[in-house]
């Protein structure tokens, strides 16, 4: 009997060691939780944020049903469900400066835990936590398509290898074109105009850094939750795919048929 692992937690394995290679990863997940609890345990501190995204014109142009959703979407990163920290991101992503705005509002207030908005702030306002948000909001989602192609009912077992390597040449990709430090150089000036962070050359080289780190990291770790004797083995499972079945029927149907033809041909000939 063969046994080969859930290849779903075989990437999310992956994923978590990815964050525990890299310090500012790990920092950045940790953060991300402190953030959630503190605003999950005070509907008070819920509240300001509210009112001071709406002061800011953040939710101006969101629906009653959508404004009422986003009050909602600080998500809990949960390492053991891996996919939550992407949800987290998307929803820290679009909310950034109305959070950060919270924050500042809520620091000198000890009645609603003005020490810790001030620790959290120390994370958050700086262009080096934005880069790692950006970062991850960029290349999480390859690795979240990957995963949900895992999960798929019908998984076509030849799919799984060119999924993986396609997976890690789109994060590589990314890395190397620098698409979230090109985006966030956009956004500073932009949309997070209103938190003046400015990004300096030194800064840029830093945030350029932790993507082709990640890259890097993401794919080794990989690369070790899926050897090559593994896919080997899961590869070999493609000759049970109903398609593939049908098409090797198809062409010993062809073979036989031109073997007869040829036959024929051949006696007739004698």
């Amino acid at each position: 009997m063969i046994n080969v692992h859930c290849i779903c937690h075989r990437l999310a394995l992956a994923c978590a060691d990815t964050g525990d290679d890299l310090l500012f990863v790990k920092d950045f997940e940790t953060t991300l939780l402190q953030l959630w609890t503190f605003f999950k345990n005070s509907p008070k501190r819920l509240k300001i944020y509210v009112k001071v995204a709406m002061n800011l014109g953040h939710f101006d142009a969101l629906s009653k049903r959508k404004k009422k959703r986003l009050i909602k979407s600080v998500k809990r990163a949960v390492r053991t469900r891996w996919l939550s920290l992407h949800a987290s991101v998307d929803s820290l992503f679009e909310e950034y400066v109305g959070m950060l705005h919270a924050l500042r509002s809520m620091k000198d207030d000890q009645a609603v835990g003005g020490a810790i908005a001030v620790g959290l702030l120390k994370k958050m306002d700086s262009v080096k936590f934005l880069g790692v948000l950006y970062m991850l909001k960029y290349m999480l989602p390859h690795l979240s398509v990957l995963s949900k192609t895992f999960q798929t009912g019908s998984l076509n077992f030849s799919r799984i290898v060119p999924s993986i390597e396609k997976t890690k040449y789109k994060i590589q990709d990314l890395a190397k074109k620098r698409t979230h430090l090109e985006q966030l150089r956009l956004d500073i000036n932009g949309r997070l105009a209103a938190c003046d962070i400015s990004l300096s050359e030194e800064d840029e080289k830093l945030i350029e850094t932790f993507g082709t780190r990640y890259a890097q990291a993401i794919s080794k770790n990989i690369d070790e939750r899926f050897p090559k004797e593994a896919l080997d083995i899961l590869d070999a499972f493609s000759v049970f795919n109903a398609c593939y079945m049908i098409a090797i029927i198809m062409y010993i149907y062809i073979y036989l048929h031109i073997a007869v033809i040829y036959i024929s041909i051949t006696s007739n000939r004698i």
